[in-house]
C-alpha cells in the first residue's frame, strides 16, 4: 500500500519479538492511501497495528479517518466526517476490512445504488468475483450484517427508485432488512409507498422471492400516467392494520393483435379497514372498502426469456415495473365500492355514480374483465345525463336516466367483455325514473341479466367516463314478479325481457300456465302465453295466441 501524507502527527511504538515495532502512526494533511483495489483519502488517518500470536510482524488491524473517502477500483465510494475500519486476515493471509463504522453523516455510492445515514455500522467478508448478491457495496465486499440510523436515504439509480427512513437493520448475511421510520417511505417513479416500518425477507433466495412486510397503517399509492388512449390517473390503498407485499405467480397472456405478453405481478395484501381509491382531476371519485383486500400490480413487457424482458427480475416481480396497472383485487368483509362523476369540481351536480354495499366478497379481474360479488350485496346505478331521442311513457320503465337498484342474495357478476351484469338469488331490481321521483318500479326474479353496451367493458371501474350507465335489455327468469307503483299493476309470470330502446316488456309463463295481471288488488285474465306491455301507452296486447285481458 502506497502512502502519502503532510505531516506525520505522532508514532507509537511497542516491544514486539524481541524489537520495537510500530504500532500506531497518525498522519495528517493531504493523506493519500492507494492500493491495488482501493483508494483513501482524509485530513487524518490513523493506522493501528497489533501483536498475532505466534507471528513476528505486527499487522494492521484498524484505520481511522476524518473527512474520509475510499474509492474502489470500479467506481464505488464510501465517504463520512469519520470512518473506522477494523481489519483481519483473510484464509490467504491478506488483510481485509471485517467491520466499517461511519459518523456524522455517511454515504456509499457505486453506478446503481447509493446510501446515506448519519451513522452506519457494517460487517463485511470480501465478494467472490462471481458471486452476485443483493447485498453488494461497492462491488468488492458482501454485507454480512448492517445498522443505519439517522435520515437514512436509499436510491437505486437503475430502477429510479428512493427509499427513507430513520433507521435500517439487516443481518444473516443480508438474508432480511427491516426499516424504520416516522415512517418509512418508498419511491420508484409514480408508486410511493409509507408505513411505520417494512421488512424485506427471503433476500438470500431467488431473487423473484423478496418479501416485503409491515404491521400498523399505512398507505400505497401510484400514478398511472395518461397516455392517447386512457387518461392519467392516481391510485391510492391505505389500511389499519398490516401489507404484505410478494410476488405473484406470472401471467400470460395475448392482447387484442394477438401478441403475447408476460405480466411479472406483484401480490399487496392490506388488512384492517382497507380503502382503495382512484381520482382524476376531482371530477370523479372511485373508492373502495373493505376489511381485507388482495392487489396484484402488474406491469407488461414482451415475453423475453425467464425474467420477462426485464433487467433487474426482482424490481419486477415485486412489481416495480413502468407500466404498472391492478391485474387482479380481492376484498372481503364490508365491501363497499363507489364509482362516481361530477359535472364540476365542486361536486355540485352528479353525472353518474355506480354504488356497491354489504358485500362480503368482491373479485376484480381485469384480465378477464370482470367483477364477481359473493353473497349478498347491494348495487346502485345512477345516471342523469340526457338520453338522446328518449321516448316518454305512461308506465314506468325499468330502466334508464335515473337511479336503479339491484340486490341480490347470492351473486351477482358485472362481465365487460359481454357487458352484461348477472344477479343470481334472490334477485332484485327497483327503479327510479330522473324526471319523477315519485314513480317507482319493482322486479324480481331468481335470476336477472342485464345488457349494458355503454359500460364499455369494466371503464367504469376504473374510474374512466363511459357512454352510458343504463341497462338495453333486462332478461328476469323464474318466479318473476314485476310491479309499477304509479299505475298500480303487477305481473306474474316465469320470464320476461325488457327492451329498453323500444320500451317494451314480453312477459312468459311456465309451458302450459299463463300470465297472471293483477291492477289495483283484482286479477285479470289471460288467455295469453305471452303478453307484451307497452310502457308507452301503458297497454298490453297477446303474443302468440288468441286472447286478451
Amino acid at each position: 500500500m502506497g502512502l502519502t501524507w503532510e505531516e506525520l502527527a505522532e508514532v507509537k511504538f511497542i516491544e514486539h519479538a524481541g524489537t520495537k515495532q510500530l504500532s500506531l502512526a497518525k498522519f495528517s494533511g493531504d493523506v493519500h492511501a492507494d492500493d491495488p483495489k482501493y483508494q483513501m483519502t482524509g485530513s487524518q488517518l490513523d493506522i493501528h497495528w497489533e501483536a498475532v500470536a505466534g507471528d513476528d510482524q505486527l499487522r494492521a488491524s484498524r484505520i481511522d479517518a476524518r473527512d474520509a473517502e475510499v474509492i474502489t477500483d470500479n467506481q464505488g465510494t464510501m465517504s463520512g466526517a469519520t470512518l473506522e475500519v477494523d481489519l483481519a486476515e483473510d484464509a490467504e493471509g491478506r488483510v481485509v476490512p471485517t467491520r466499517i463504522v461511519g459518523h456524522d453523516g455517511v454515504k456509499v455510492e457505486d453506478i446503481e445504488q447509493a446510501l446515506s445515514a448519519r451513522e452506519l455500522d457494517v460487517s463485511v467478508v470480501p465478494k467472490v468475483d462471481d458471486e452476485a448478491t443483493v447485498s453488494d457495496i461497492g462491488g468488492r465486499l458482501r454485507i454480512t450484517s448492517l445498522t443505519a440510523e439517522g435520515e437514512v436515504k436509499v436510491h437505486l439509480k437503475k430502477q429510479g427508485m428512493h427509499i427513507q427512513g430513520d433507521r435500517v437493520v439487516s443481518a444473516d448475511d443480508m438474508a432480511w432488512l427491516n426499516l424504520f421510520g416516522v415512517p418509512v417511505r418508498i419511491f420508484d417513479g409514480g408508486m410511493a409507498l409509507t408505513v411505520p416500518e417494512l421488512k424485506l425477507s427471503a433476500l438470500d433466495g431467488p431473487r423473484d422471492q423478496v418479501r416485503a412486510t409491515s404491521d400498523g397503517a399505512g398507505r400505497f399509492s401510484y400514478i398511472q400516467v395518461p397516455t392517447l388512449e386512457e387518461a392519467g390517473r392516481q391510485v391510492d390503498v391505505v389500511w389499519k392494520k398490516s401489507m404484505v407485499m410478494s410476488p405473484a405467480r406470472p401471467l400470460v397472456a395475448r392482447d387484442a393483435a394477438g401478441k403475447v405478453k408476460r405480466s411479472l405481478r406483484t401480490q399487496v395484501e392490506v388488512r384492517g379497514k382497507a380503502v382503495a381509491k382512484v381520482s382524476d382531476l376531482k371530477l370523479e371519485e372511485n373508492t373502495l372498502r373493505s376489511e381485507t383486500m388482495s392487489i396484484w400490480i402488474a406491469g407488461m413487457d414482451p415475453v423475453a426469456g425467464a425474467a420477462g424482458g426485464t433487467k433487474d427480475p426482482a424490481l419486477a416481480a415485486m412489481g416495480l415495473g413502468k407500466h404498472r396497472t391492478i391485474d387482479q383485487l380481492e376484498a372481503r368483509g364490508d365491501v363497499s365500492l363507489i364509482s362516481a362523476r361530477w359535472t364540476d369540481a365542486l361536486h355540485t351536480e352528479l353525472e353518474t355514480r355506480m354504488q356497491l354495499t354489504e358485500a362480503e366478497y368482491l373479485d376484480y379481474d381485469r384480465v378477464i374483465e370482470r367483477v364477481l360479488v359473493e353473497g349478498a350485496s347491494t348495487l346502485v346505478i345512477e345516471d342523469y345525463r340526457p338520453e338522446p331521442d328518449d321516448q316518454a311513457t305512461k308506465a314506468t320503465p325499468i330502466t334508464g336516466r335515473g337511479m336503479t337498484m339491484l340486490t341480490s342474495s347470492d351473486q351477482l357478476v358485472i362481465d365487460g367483455q359481454k357487458t352484461q351484469v348477472t344477479v343470481k338469488g334472490s334477485a332484485h331490481l327497483s327503479h327510479w325514473p330522473a324526471d319523477n321521483k315519485n314513480r317507482r318500479l319493482d322486479l324480481r326474479a331468481d335470476t336477472l341479466v342485464a345488457d349494458m353496451k355503454g359500460i364499455g367493458g369494466l371503464e367504469v371501474m376504473r374510474g374512466s367516463e363511459v357512454e352510458s350507465l343504463r341497462m338495453d335489455r333486462v332478461h328476469a327468469s323464474g318466479n318473476v314478479v314485476l310491479k309499477d307503483f304509479a299505475t298500480g299493476m303487477t305481473a306474474y309470470a316465469d320470464q320476461m325481457v325488457y327492451d329498453a330502446k323500444q320500451k317494451l316488456v314480453e312477459l312468459m309463463p311456465l309451458p302450459n300456465r299463463r300470465v297472471m295481471i293483477e291492477i289495483e288488488g283484482q286479477l285479470m285474465p289471460t288467455g295469453n302465453t305471452h303478453i307484451i306491455w307497452d310502457l308507452k301507452t301503458n297497454t298490453f296486447r297477446g303474443k302468440g295466441a288468441s286472447g286478451g285481458l
